[in-house]
C-alpha cells in the first residue's frame, strides 16, 4: 500500500489488509487513525495517547505530568522573535508538529539566529550539554509484556540536526 502517513492517505487501504495498525512515526495523521479506530480497527498506540506523542509540546507536557525528567521548556508560537529566552542561549527550538528524527528541532545560538527560527508553534527548551545521545526502544504487546532493547548511540549532524550515525550497541558500560 502506498500513501502519505502525514495526510493519512493509504490508511484505509492498509486497514483492509491487517488486523492491527502500529505507528512508530511522529508525522502521522491522527485524525484518520481515529476514524479507523472508531470503525473498529485496532490502532497501537491508541489514538488518544498518539495525539499527545505526535505533538512535541503536548509530549513534553505529558512527560512532565508523569514525573518523567525532561529539559525545562516553555511554549513558543514561532512568530515571536527569540530575543529573551528564559533559558539564555543556546536554546533549543522545537516545532510542535511536522518533524521527526531531528527535523523541526534546531539549536539557536544567539539573538542573531532569529531570522532562521522555525515559524511554527512549539516550544523553547533549555539546551542541555551532553556527552552522547542514546536511544532505547521499548515495546509492549497487548498482553502487557514489555521488552527494552539494547541502547544505541546517536550521532547528530550538527548543521542539519538529523541522524548522521547510529552506533549499535552504544559505547557505554553495563552500569
Amino acid at each position: 500500500v502506498s500513501g502519505d502517513p502525514a495526510s493519512g492517505e493509504g490508511f484505509s487501504e492498509l486497514a483492509k489488509l491487517v488486523d492491527i495498525i502500529t505507528i512508530d512515526l511522529e508525522n502521522v495523521c491522527v485524525d484518520e487513525l481515529s476514524r479507523l479506530s472508531q470503525e473498529g480497527m485496532e490502532i497501537l498506540p491508541q489514538t488518544g495517547l498518539l495525539s499527545k506523542i505526535v505533538n512535541k509540546l503536548e509530549q513534553k507536557k505529558l512527560l512532565q505530568e508523569l514525573g518523567i525528567p525532561t529539559a525545562e521548556f516553555v511554549p513558543h508560537d514561532g512568530h515571536i522573535p527569540i530575543e529573551d529566552s528564559p533559558f539564555g542561549f543556546p536554546v533549543v527550538q522545537k516545532a510542535a508538529r511536522g518533524g521527526y528524527d531531528g527535523r523541526s528541532v534546531q539549536v539557536r545560538i544567539s539573538i542573531a539566529d532569529n531570522a532562521l527560527r522555525l515559524r511554527a508553534g512549539g516550544c523553547l527548551e533549555r539546551y542541555i550539554k551532553h556527552k552522547m545521545e542514546l536511544s532505547v526502544i521499548v515495546a509492549a504487546n497487548t498482553d502487557g509484556d514489555v521488552r527494552a532493547y539494547q541502547p544505541v548511540e546517536i550521532e547528530v549532524h550538527e548543521e542539519g540536526n538529523v541522524l548522521d550515525f547510529l552506533i549499535a550497541p552504544a559505547r557505554i558500560g553495563a552500569d
